[in-house]
């Protein structure tokens, strides 16, 4: 048996050919074992402390030891940023005995007292014991843009568990949003407010979201309007259009002056309805014709007054 990091090459030389005196040519051959060792070494204590907080927070999730050991244990070796730069792992690094842990409840075995009536047969009695770390809350900014996120996602029409599966990967994913902007570290240990967001009978929020900005709006049914006129149903429309402002790219936030997780108005909700789109299509080509029309009349005016001079 060889210990981990070590491979076992094994060579073969053959012997010079000797002949017998029947006549006979024998070869012997002769066989040697090297073995190479190659260094491993192990992962880092910040990896370490990293990946322990990330199994017990997926552990507060209600997942079993094991599924969060896997889930960890993926994302340590997919060599994400998060877990090079920050954490500091190596995706080839060894786990250490406190990393192989996690994946099973430790077991301490303990023996039972003999007394003086008699020989007691030695009996183990086994307890299990569960490590815990100290892993930190979210942040307050984190929580309040997490709930706002929640609130926003039902907004569109999702359930409150859809909403809570959508905010939840968001802030696991370690996107720059979400750790520069909200504070939100993606290993933190989710607060009571924000796991009770995944309830179906969570109606009310601890944070108030605030409606996106006039000129937010304005920008967004200019896309949808843009959207449909290059063919796009007005579903279609809403949703891509949707998809840019949730995205936080510097133009929506800069120019447009839109929120990434404000609530969108009634007027940016209608325009997912073909009904509503039609309305507001068919009232600017009419505010389109009165413009028109009084122009028209203006340089009448104005060639009628030269004529009268």
């Amino acid at each position: 048996m060889l210990a981990e990091g070590r491979t076992q090459t094994t060579t073969s030389i053959k012997a010079p050919t000797t002949t017998t005196r029947s006549g006979r040519r024998t070869t012997t051959t002769m066989t040697s074992a090297t073995t190479t060792s190659i260094p491993t070494s192990l992962c880092s204590n910040s990896c370490e402390f990293r990946f322990v907080g990330c199994n017990l927070a997926r552990r507060n999730e209600g997942l079993l030891p094991a599924q969060a050991y896997g889930i960890c244990s993926s994302r340590l070796r997919s060599g994400r940023p998060w877990w090079v730069n920050v954490a500091k792992c190596d995706p080839e690094c060894r786990f250490t005995s406190k990393m192989l842990a996690q994946e099973r409840q430790i077991t301490t075995s303990t023996k039972a007292p003999t007394t003086s009536l008699g020989t007691i047969p030695e009996t183990t009695i086994t307890s299990a014991t569960t490590t815990s770390i100290a892993t930190s809350f979210c942040s307050s900014s984190c929580e309040a843009r997490f709930i706002g996120c929640n609130r926003a996602r039902r907004n569109e029409g999702n359930l409150p568990t859809q909403a809570y599966d959508i905010c939840s990967s968001r802030i696991r994913s370690g996107s720059p949003w979400w750790v520069n902007v909200a504070k939100c570290d993606p290993e933190c240990r989710l607060t009571s407010e924000m796991l009770a967001q995944g309830s179906r009978t969570t109606t009310s929020t601890k944070a108030p979201t605030t409606f996106c900005s006039s000129s937010c709006e304005a920008r967004f049914m200019g896309c949808n309007k843009a959207r449909r006129n290059e063919g796009n149903l007005p579903a279609r429309a809403y949703d891509i259009c949707s998809a840019r402002i949730r995205s936080g790219s510097p133009w929506w936030v800069d120019v447009a002056q839109c929120d990434p997780q404000c609530s969108f108005t009634s007027d940016m909700l209608a325009q997912r309805s073909s009904a509503a789109t039609s309305i507001n299509d068919e009232t600017a080509a009419t505010t389109t014709t009165t413009l028109g029309s009084m122009s028209e009349k203006r340089r009448l005016n104005a060639k009628l007054s030269l004529l009268l001079v």
